[in-house]
């Protein structure tokens, strides 16, 4: 779907799978690593099922999914957290960079992108987007100042 798009620039999370894809996808172009671009820390629940931290915080959980203006677990990130760190990420990149950018991430980073361009309350937080699957292409265009989404979350091209 990209193989004809010429990109000025190719950021990635620097997360293995991330880089992975953004290698794929580049044929070894060079690739600027950014920390900001990587998903949600969910600090004890990392690499844990949904079943784990259910069983095991309940609460927690459910604020992560009902409430995430709410959710505040003390050793990871917040939504807001997260909103924030991407739009410095955006806010930076319209200042350093023009034409064609390839940007790299992971689920919940998307989201906060999603929010960003919607200007949606961190309440909001999961009604903003549709699904989101591993490898879709979302495309942001520039103008007046302003983030667009032009397409979200496609998956055409894994059918």
């Amino acid at each position: 779907r990209l193989a004809q798009t010429k990109f000025t620039k190719v950021f990635s999370s620097p997360s293995g799978r991330a880089l992975e894809t953004a290698q794929i996808i580049t044929n070894g172009e060079a690739i600027v690593k950014d920390e900001r671009l990587m998903e949600i820390m969910l600090g004890e629940w990392q690499g844990k099922t949904e079943e784990e931290i259910w069983e095991n915080d309940p609460l927690l959980f459910a604020q992560y999914w009902q409430h995430p203006n709410e959710y505040d677990n003390p050793y990871g990130e917040s939504f807001q957290n997260v909103i924030d760190r991407l739009r410095a990420f955006l806010a930076e990149l319209t200042l350093t960079t023009s034409g064609n950018v390839l940007v790299v991430t992971h689920g919940v980073a998307l989201r906060a992108i999603y929010s960003i361009c919607r200007i949606l309350p961190v309440h909001q937080f999961w009604n903003g987007a549709p699904d989101i699957e591993g490898t879709s292409l979302t495309i942001l265009t520039y103008e007046s100042q302003r983030f667009q989404i032009v397409k979200e979350a496609c998956t055409a091209h894994c059918q």
